[in-house]
């Protein structure tokens, strides 16, 4: 394939004319100027105007609450009963899991989201409904069933301590002796990028929703040292926060929770993060964890701002999610937005001293920088060997020396005129 347009090679410059060649799911060639000859049977794509830029990373979202954005109903833990559990059990049906998980991911692309670290439903036919739906809208997803045995809704728990085996991981006879001995599944053979773009994570939904034993196999499924991620909820709520004080009282901190089990490690995803002490930052600083900032959803639920100056002083890794559906907004360019919006709000009332990331640095970060957070470092880049995840955007914004800002600010979901997903173009159902 042929990519005809202006690749946005750099965030900090405009985007020159120039073109892309794919081939075999990936990047094989890019550069400014005139564009070569097709070669015979090459498909061409793209227009003199089109600026090209890598598909956006949503490094935290869930599935089964697309319908639920704008839903107010109290602080994070009422929410969630009112509104969000009730959705979810719903997933228990598979032809409604199947017809949301189709939406959602609808839903992503639609925004230019092309890759996603993503929370299920707490049922075990939920990661077959979003493989099912997965296959015609080949999102890249890092997706986990929600683990959850107590402090929920009877219909939506699972046995105390056995949560479901992912399904790349051999189940084991039931009873298992040692359900979690199998190697994790490895990465896909070389220049096959369409296969691997599922991938199966462990999520503690949060610490409140699980016991002892569930977080002991949420450990054994995803130790420090695999290739499993884990993916959960850190310190959203005071309330929260409390509440898991009164769960585990005898550990030293909602982080410390988490490390006993051994959940804190380099391929760890802890969203919000908002409510931490000084010896939490450390910790999950040793242990090398990411943290996934949602600003969107901080705000719309009222649990308060993160402080990334915390982060860089302690050289925590920060992503962005979307957080939908407490998150209202899917668009990653939206929601980097929000996150200079907060920083700003930040140095305005609490520290005169805050960082406000620029344009140019939001836009690397929902692209290149969630991407190798996610564990793909050859995605969200326009170079040779990357993976092809593109969008080609009309905007009808001036491409000059402030094109980073105009696009961010002024982002309109209607400027993405083409999708290309693992090198191939993806036509989107026609209504949402």
């Amino acid at each position: 394939m042929l990519i005809v347009g202006r690749p946005w090679l750099d965030f900090d410059r405009p985007p020159p004319a120039g073109w892309i060649r794919v081939r075999d799911g990936r990047i094989a060639a890019i550069d400014v100027g005139p564009p070569p000859r097709a070669e015979p049977d090459e498909e061409e794509r793209g227009h003199a105007d089109a600026v090209i830029v890598p598909g956006f990373t949503d490094a935290h979202v869930h599935l089964p609450q697309f319908h639920q954005r704008g839903v107010v109903a109290g602080d994070l833990l009422a929410w969630l009963a009112a509104a969000i559990l009730p959705a979810e059990a719903r997933w228990a049906d598979p032809a409604h899991a199947r017809a949301e998980a189709r939406a959602a991911l609808a839903g992503l692309l639609r925004a230019g989201t092309v890759r996603a670290a993503a929370f299920l439903s707490s049922h075990a036919d939920a990661a077959q409904a979003v493989a099912d739906a997965q296959r015609a809208l080949p999102v890249d997803l890092l997706a986990g069933v929600s683990l959850m045995d107590r402090e929920a809704p009877a219909e939506l728990l699972q046995p105390a301590g056995r949560p479901p085996i992912p399904p790349d991981l051999p189940a084991a006879p039931s009873p298992p002796a040692d359900p979690h001995r199998s190697e994790p599944a490895g990465p896909p053979s070389e220049g096959d990028v369409a296969a691997g773009r599922l991938r199966f994570s462990v999520n503690p939904r949060f610490a409140v929703s699980c016991t002892d034993a569930m977080l002991a196999a949420a450990g054994r499924l995803a130790p420090p040292g695999g290739e499993r991620f884990v993916h959960t909820h850190l310190s959203e709520q005071l309330a929260e926060c409390r509440r898991v004080a009164e769960l585990f009282p005898d550990d030293a901190s909602y982080a410390a929770v988490y490390d006993r089990f051994g959940l804190l490690h380099a391929r760890t995803l802890l969203a919000h993060a908002i409510h931490l002490s000084e010896a939490e930052w450390r910790l999950i600083a040793d242990r090398g964890c990411t943290v996934v900032h949602c600003p969107g959803a901080n705000t719309f639920l009222g649990s308060g701002l993160f402080a990334p100056a915390a982060a860089r002083r302690h050289r925590v890794p920060v992503a962005l999610g979307s957080d939908v559906a407490a998150g209202p907004d899917v668009a990653m360019p939206r929601v980097a937005r929000a996150m200079i919006e907060i920083a700003t709000v930040r140095r305005l009332t609490l520290d005169a001293d805050a960082v406000v990331p620029s344009p140019p640095e939001a836009w690397r970060l929902i692209t290149a920088g969630n991407a190798a957070r996610l564990g793909r470092p050859d995605a969200g880049r326009l170079r040779p060997g990357a993976v092809a995840d593109l969008l080609l955007l009309r905007p009808d914004q001036p491409l000059d020396e402030h094109v980073a800002g105009r696009l961010l600010h002024a982002w309109d979901d209607g400027w993405i005129v083409d999708r290309i997903v693992a090198g191939r173009p993806i036509e989107l159902p026609s209504s949402p």
